[in-house]
């Protein structure tokens, strides 16, 4: 049994809909760690940098940033000027004028003035869960500036599990309205094609009264129809003058 163009156009766009569905779940469930993960490393050095071009002797400006940071992406920082915590959000056992040589995860961090965000898995000390950290040094006024930054795993996992919601849910959304699109689609087309074939099968019962409907949304059906339309006139024709040859 033949399928229907209507039908073939229904299946073939529903099925490109319902392929654009599955890649966004396969995305969602493996590989959107990686890029959320790529995506945060970036946003966790882009702060460094807000941080070491904004720093002062003013600390109420550093402070501004540092707390902008920890609201907008959820950015713990430290910053220790000259040996001395001048910062701390998000630890309170890293409290001001502290020595950060105390602090064992302050003492182990590599600093470097060109840092990346590296993971670091919590060891449970600190109630940290796994971290994206990142430690970079700057100087100042001739001092050493050490800050540390970090961005709990589970904030990331949070906003993934909430991307992954949403596009399911849009997903759907787009698959429903995408159908509803194909019919309209689908019947806009073969609507004058079921004409013509009716006009057509007409024509091969000698009835030339019929017409095909030339006024088409596409050149190229309009153009069919005026051929079966001539071609329908020209057998009428060529059928009468037979007939009064006969006669």
């Amino acid at each position: 049994m033949k399928i229907r163009i209507r039908n073939k156009l229904l299946i073939t766009i529903c099925s490109l809909i319902l392929l654009s569905l599955v890649g966004q779940i396969v995305f969602n469930q493996f590989l959107s760690k990686g890029f959320f993960m790529q995506q945060q490393k970036g946003i966790i050095g882009e702060a460094f940098e807000q941080i070491k071009t904004g720093y002062s002797d003013d600390l109420a400006d550093v402070n501004s940033i540092a707390e902008n940071l920890q609201d907008t992406y959820g950015i713990k920082t430290v910053i220790s000027d000259n040996g001395e915590i001048v910062y701390s959000s998000g630890y309170s056992f890293m409290l001001q004028g502290q020595r950060p040589g105390m602090n064992l995860m302050f003492h182990n961090a590599e600093f470097t003035d060109k840092p990346t965000a590296t993971l670091i898995e919590g060891k449970g000390v600190f109630g940290d869960t796994d971290r994206l950290q990142l430690a970079g040094s700057f100087s100042h006024s001739g001092e050493d500036v050490r800050v540390l930054m970090t961005l709990q795993i589970a904030a990331i996992d949070n906003s993934i599990a909430v991307f992954t919601e949403s596009n399911i849910y849009i997903s759907l959304a787009v698959l429903l309205i995408g159908s509803l699109i194909a019919l309209v689609v689908s019947k806009t087309i073969s609507r004058p094609i079921t004409n013509m074939e009716a006009v057509s099968k007409q024509i091969a019962k000698l009835d030339f009264s019929c017409a095909a409907d030339e006024d088409n949304s596409t050149a190229e059906l309009a153009s069919l129809a005026y051929s079966i339309n001539q071609m329908s006139r020209q057998l009428d024709r060529n059928m009468r003058d037979l007939t009064a040859a006969n006669a």
